[in-house]
């Protein structure tokens, strides 16, 4: 600023997701897994909307999840997290590799600090 004579310049900057990003975590609990057209969904019992709405909002938005009942044993398949809204678009997490949930695990949504509280809503 100095070099280009613009004299004394006020710099603001909102690092929210820089700095809190990685500092939250949703845990859910499954509530029932479910077969179709060979996908596998592990339901949850919460919904993007009202608690991690990034991936329903943005679509590359990737919040990565783990089976915390069962983090290194267990069958591996490709899992899609789905919420427990009414809408097409309520998936937490498509294709994610993990041993296989079963009803009561606690799966966690990882990196979700910046802004998942203030984007929610209590839609549906």
């Amino acid at each position: 600023i100095k070099k280009s004579n613009l004299g004394i310049k006020t710099i603001a900057m909102e690092p929210g997701k820089y700095l809190v990003g990685d500092a939250g975590v949703l845990l859910v609990k499954v509530e029932y897994l479910k077969k179709s057209y060979d996908n596998l969904f592990a339901c949850v019992n919460a919904g993007t909307f009202n608690a991690v709405p990034r991936p329903a909002i943005y679509s590359g938005a990737y919040h990565h999840i783990v089976n915390c009942s069962h983090i290194n044993y267990g069958k591996k398949e490709l899992i899609t997290v789905a919420g427990n809204l009414c809408e097409t678009g309520d998936v937490f997490g498509k294709e994610i590799e993990m041993p296989v949930p079963k009803r009561g695990d606690i799966l966690a949504v990882l990196c979700t600090g910046a802004y998942c509280k203030s984007m929610a809503s209590n839609f549906n």
